[in-house]
Parts: structure tokens; sequence; C-alpha cells
């Protein structure tokens, strides 16, 4: 968040942060790690062109830590939200469509997943990593 704080201002976008009181532990490779979290970040302050506030969760869930960005935009469109996950599908025009796969496959790379839930009233990507 502070490698992001200056965009996300320019944004104008506030970060809400909900963590788990507990330690959380992960073996993951940190720098790949660091490029998945920061692409879920931006895309969920991209999310919102007005600005607005951004939630982000750590917590357990179940075997896996959970990281979960919540935004408050008009959600994932119906155009492309079964292949989001799909090499150069975007829902921004000026997106390109690789954040996302490359978010996917560094989830994977881990034994982790990657969903998400939208509505109209914005949309929660999530990206589990085992715990331990």
């Amino acid at each position: 968040l502070e490698l992001l704080g200056p965009q996300l201002r320019h944004l104008s976008v506030t970060v809400e942060k909900r963590y788990t009181g507990e330690v959380l532990q992960a073996e993951v490779d940190v720098a790949r790690y660091k490029r998945a979290v920061l692409n879920l970040i931006l895309n969920g302050a991209q999310a919102m062109p007005g600005g607005g506030a951004l939630s982000i969760r750590l917590e357990v869930s179940g075997p896996m830590i959970r990281f979960s960005v919540t935004d408050r935009g008009q959600g994932v469109s119906p155009e492309v939200k079964d292949r989001i996950f799909e090499p150069f599908v975007t829902g921004r025009q000026d997106g390109v469509g690789l954040g996302l796969v490359l978010t996917k496959r560094i989830a994977e790379e881990h034994g982790g997943a990657i969903g998400f839930e939208t509505s109209d009233q914005g949309a929660t990507f999530w990206m589990d990593v085992p715990h331990g």
C-alpha cells in the first residue's frame, strides 16, 4: 500500500484495511506474490474511476490465507464475467487483459486459487495461498 500510495491518492481512492489479529505465514515467492497483490489492488482502484473506498482483507479461510480486495465500482460486466481470467479479456477500455491472468498463475503456482464475486455495486477479487 505504501508503494501504491501516490497512485491511489491520484485516483481519489481511500483504503480500508481489515486484517485478522493473528500472525499469518505462508511460503511464497515474495516478489511474485507482491506482483499479484499489486494487480488486485490496482484493478480494484481502477474499477472506481470517480474514486471511493477500497476494502482490503487478509484472513484465514480453512487451510488458506485469503487476500481480498473489494471495490465499489460497477462490478464485472456480464460480457467478460465468464472469461475474466483468460488472456486479453478486460473490462476496461485501456486495459490489456493480462493482470488477472498473471495473478491467477501466481496463486496456482503457490498451491492456491483465485476467484471473484460481483454485483452492480462492486466486486471482490480474492486470492488464496496455503498457510503454515
